[in-house]
């Protein structure tokens, strides 16, 4: 099996969502469940398009930080269009390339509409 999972911040991002997508991920990897996420550029890196964590698990980040909670209205949805428009090129190349069986996305929007996208597509 494998799973294509999107979400706009991922480990080592603060907050509780990212980490429970990281470690959701690393998990089913242990399973021997392919995972693949998307996920905003951290702080921290930048110049990491991939990274690979183990044999089944790889995650591949979008050219962008995802801004502050305390960010204004108009900075969150310029992000929101980036992350959609970035998000669904993203995931229809990964999922032609890795034959995807299921999306998991890490919240209803942006991510969520995302998956709809692509399950409209494929």
């Amino acid at each position: 099996m494998r799973i294509l999972r999107i979400s706009t911040r991922n480990f080592p991002d603060i907050g509780g969502p990212a980490k429970q997508a990281y470690l959701l991920s690393k998990y089913c990897s242990k399973n021997k469940i392919k995972t693949i996420n998307i996920a905003c550029k951290s702080k921290g890196n930048t110049f990491f398009k991939s990274k690979k964590i183990n044999d089944n698990f790889e995650i591949y980040y979008l050219p962008f930080q995802a801004p502050r909670i305390s960010a204004g209205l108009i900075r969150r949805t310029i992000f929101f269009l980036k992350f959609i428009i970035c998000g669904c090129l993203k995931a229809i190349k990964i999922k032609r390339k890795f034959q995807i069986d299921l999306i998991h996305a890490h919240s209803p929007l942006p991510s969520g509409f995302i998956a709809y996208i692509l399950s409209k597509i494929f």
